[in-house]
C-alpha cells in the first residue's frame, strides 16, 4: 500500500486518503458498478497558455462508498484536493459533474465552486 497522502478527521472516523495501488482495484470496480454514471475520483494537474500559463487542477466527480456517505468524506476530500492544488501553485480548479447530481452541487457549491461554464463531451 501506498503511504497516506493525508488524514481525513470525519464525524465518527478518520480516513486515509492515498493513492490507489493494484490492491485497491476490486473496490474501485465495485465502487464503479455500483454507480450509474461510473466516475471516480480523479484529480489532475494541467499546464496551460491562458491565465498567462497558470497551471490549473481539474478534478473529475467524487466517488463516495454508500455507508460513508453524508459524513464529510466528500467534503474532506475536496477539501485536500484544492489544498493540494493551492500547494502546487494553480491558479484555478475546474471540476466536471453529471448535471443529475444535485446533492454532490450543493456541496460544491458551498465548498466555492461556480458554475461559470457549460462543458460539452463527444463520445469517441
Amino acid at each position: 500500500m501506498s503511504a497516506p497522502l493525508s488524514t481525513l478527521a470525519l464525524t465518527s472516523c478518520e480516513v486515509e486518503l492515498r493513492r490507489a495501488g493494484l490492491e485497491d482495484l476490486p473496490a474501485i470496480v465495485g465502487l464503479l458498478a455500483a454507480d450509474p454514471l461510473g466516475r471516480s475520483f480523479q484529480l489532475s494537474f494541467i499546464p496551460g497558455l491562458a491565465r498567462r500559463g497558470a497551471l490549473r487542477a481539474q478534478i473529475e466527480a467524487v466517488r463516495v462508498r454508500e455507508e460513508y456517505r453524508r459524513q464529510g468524506l466528500g467534503a474532506a476530500m475536496l477539501e485536500w484536493a484544492i489544498g493540494e492544488a493551492r500547494r502546487r501553485g494553480c491558479a484555478l480548479m475546474q471540476l466536471t459533474t453529471d448535471k443529475t447530481r444535485t446533492d454532490a452541487h450543493r456541496l460544491y457549491e458551498r465548498l466555492g465552486f461556480v458554475a461559470s461554464h457549460e462543458g460539452l463531451k463527444l463520445a469517441l
